[in-house]
């Protein structure tokens, strides 16, 4: 019997130390509301909250100063055609353009663009993601769009972070994306 016991509460603590176990919460914005999970071994010190003028911000642990962040935006009134693959590859030349743009301006660097992709997402939604990676005032910054449909609205967001400080960010971001969900606002 005790050694069951002791087994039984080995094995959960192997689990949680290993971020397998996941803390999920549903948060509200006007027009959607998002399931939001991050895994239990890095949930200390997350903020999740309509901050810095967006409706709704997963902001990781700070290191050096800096949060890895990720803002979800969901359109005013809901979008009369769901958003494809095709379009965003569409979009694609649009979006260098603009970023090398807005890097230049600022003088930094591209160092290099990510192609389009689609998300795995556990929920069946189609999320689609571009990025870039670039370096400014010597550091480097990756930054990620991310479009989705959700229950007729589309939402945008971002991801940003800086890969010499936030080792775990992209994996992170991507473990929230794949298990991310979202209904419109009041079916929760």
């Amino acid at each position: 019997m005790h050694r069951k016991v002791l087994t039984t509460f080995l094995f959960s603590i192997l689990l949680s130390s290993n971020g397998i176990a996941a803390s999920s919460k549903w948060y509200e914005t006007k027009q959607v509301n998002f399931e939001i999970t991050i895994p239990t071994k890095t949930t200390k010190n997350w903020l999740v909250a309509p901050i810095l003028g967006f409706p709704l911000a997963v902001l990781a642990p700070s290191e050096k100063g800096y949060r890895p962040t990720m803002s979800l935006t969901p359109e005013m009134t809901p979008s009369l055609e769901p958003i494809t693959f095709d379009e965003v590859r569409l979009q694609e030349p649009f979006y260098k353009a603009g970023r090398e743009k807005f890097v230049k301006d600022r003088q930094g660097k591209v160092k290099e663009f990510f192609k389009p992709t689609k998300v795995d997402n556990k929920n069946n939604l189609e999320i689609y993601s571009l990025g870039y990676r670039y370096e400014l005032a010597n550091m480097t910054i990756v930054e990620r769009s991310i479009r989705f449909m959700c229950d007729g609205y589309l939402v945008l967001g971002m991801t940003r972070y800086y890969p010499d400080l936030h080792k775990s960010a992209e994996k992170d971001f991507s473990k929230i994306l794949k298990n991310i969900n979202c209904k419109k606002a009041g079916n929760i």
